[in-house]
């Protein structure tokens, strides 16, 4: 394209030669007859001729720059809308991302909107050396309004004719200067617009990294959510089960109270029956002289009591294997406590990844809103950004074909394309064969930004 500038450029200074040398013919022409109105009024017809040329030559380049620069918008939307479609081809294989992506995504995000932020201050650089442009050309008609006051000061002062022949010559190189940064200037812009490519191309591929983000940000809310649905209905079994376990250690307190009032008992029969027993050894030793009968009724008293105390004692042991079992199932049930504290740390982690996704919900929320307020404020002009239509294009493909709102979208898609009917037909957004086409671009204009603020409108209500 810059070739093409500087081509162009090139039979413009060759057209403009033979102009300046009538001039420099005329001049002896001017010096022999100044005192004749026939000469002056050919002196000035020439730089009337030479400066409308000039001007017209200026304005022809301006529309050229203007024409090429509306195709490279064209080319970086359509560019945006395959590269949009070939990710979405490829983000079908990519459903399953570990929870560890999340952190390097979230970087990739702050990148991505870094290197966003550069590219619309590299495009500001390009709009102000666009308006130096312009300022050039305000020089140029400036230059033309004192060709014109020369000519009215020619009319006037017929004696001041050299004079304002000089000043006509200054004002010829002048504008050969003037043509020279003019083509200084189809220099830049070619290089300008090599490095837009280059800066479409990279806007291309951040779109592409923000758009697969979006995607595995959402399956992961849903992951999350079900996740959150299994973690509660397990969080509402362990309370049922801890409960139980309360109302079961309640229950074998209340038996091992029960156990140690009988041990208790089974003790203090002990004691009484140890007691006795020395009383009876004591018995026995003072009553050895009265006889053997008594002392084989004393014998029989002993062994029956001796019986009980064993029996006592095979009591307390059981006893004391229950306590014990029961101190075990108490340990056991402390271990299920340890179980549940953690789980309930784990659902407060949860809970705050949640809260943060939807925090992150809120953010993109208020982005829609600003959209929606700056496409409303500039709603006479026809450029949209790219990376709503990027945006739009991914939500026609998420939606499923259920949902009324895909028909939504693909009205709003066909609106910005300006389909015809038969395209319209294609998509099935009509079914008769005679459906009105709009007869203006305004009108198509209107279509668009009122369907598109409709539906932003939805999306942030919902």
């Amino acid at each position: 394209m810059a070739k093409n500038k500087k081509k162009a450029s090139k039979p413009k200074h060759e057209k403009k030669e033979p102009v300046e040398a009538d001039c420099v013919a005329s001049e002896p022409e001017l010096a022999d007859s100044q005192h004749e109105p026939a000469s002056e009024k050919g002196l000035e017809s020439i730089a009337d001729d030479k400066t409308a040329e000039d001007e017209a030559s200026l304005r022809k380049e301006v529309q050229h720059l203007q024409n090429e620069l509306a195709n490279l918008k064209l080319q970086l939307e359509k560019q945006a809308e395959t590269e949009s479609e070939d990710h979405e081809d490829e983000k079908s294989g990519k459903d399953d991302k570990n929870a560890e992506e999340k952190e390097e995504l979230t970087m990739q995000l702050a990148k991505v909107q870094e290197e966003r932020d550069q590219f619309e201050n590299q495009y500001n650089s390009l709009l102000s050396r666009l308006s130096s442009m312009k300022s050039v050309f305000n020089k140029m008609r400036e230059s033309q309004e004192e060709l014109d006051s020369c000519q009215e000061q020619l009319r006037e002062y017929e004696s001041q004719n050299l004079s304002l022949r000089n000043k006509l010559e200054n004002s010829n190189r002048e504008h050969e200067d003037l043509q020279n940064t003019v083509a200084t200037l189809n220099q830049e812009v070619s290089g300008l617009n090599d490095e837009c490519e280059l800066l479409s191309q990279e806007l291309s591929e951040a779109v592409k990294k923000s758009s697969k983000f979006e995607e595995d940000l959402k399956i992961m809310l849903s992951q999350t959510a079900d996740e959150r649905r299994t973690w509660e209905s397990k969080f509402k079994e362990l309370e049922l089960l801890l409960s139980n376990r309360k109302q079961d250690m309640e229950s074998l307190k209340e038996e091992r109270e029960d156990l140690k009032q009988r041990l208790e008992k089974s003790e203090r029969l002990k004691e009484a029956s140890e007691a006795s027993l020395t009383e009876l050894e004591r018995q026995l030793e003072l009553q050895q002289q009265t006889g053997e009968e008594i002392v084989s009724e004393k014998v029989k008293q002993i062994q029956t009591l001796e019986a009980q105390v064993q029996e006592y004692r095979i009591k307390n042991e059981k006893n004391e294997l229950e306590l014990a079992n029961l101190l075990s199932q108490a340990e056991g049930m402390k271990g299920v406590m340890e179980q549940k504290e953690a789980l309930q740390q784990e659902c407060k982690e949860r809970l705050l990844q949640i809260g943060k996704l939807r925090h992150e919900a809120i953010i993109l929320n208020e982005h829609l809103t600003k959209a929606l307020a700056m496409l409303k404020k500039s709603s006479d002009s026809e450029t949209v950004d790219k990376e709503l239509i990027s945006n739009l294009l991914i939500s026609f493909v998420a939606i499923p074909r259920a949902d009324p709102k895909k028909f939504e979208v693909l009205e709003l898609i066909s609106s910005f394309l300006n389909w015809d009917d038969d395209k319209k037909q294609q998509a099935g957004l009509i079914y008769a064969a005679n459906g009105q086409r709009p007869n203006t671009n305004g009108s198509r204009t209107q279509n668009f930004v009122s369907l598109w603020t409709e539906f932003l409108e939805k999306e942030s209500v919902n």
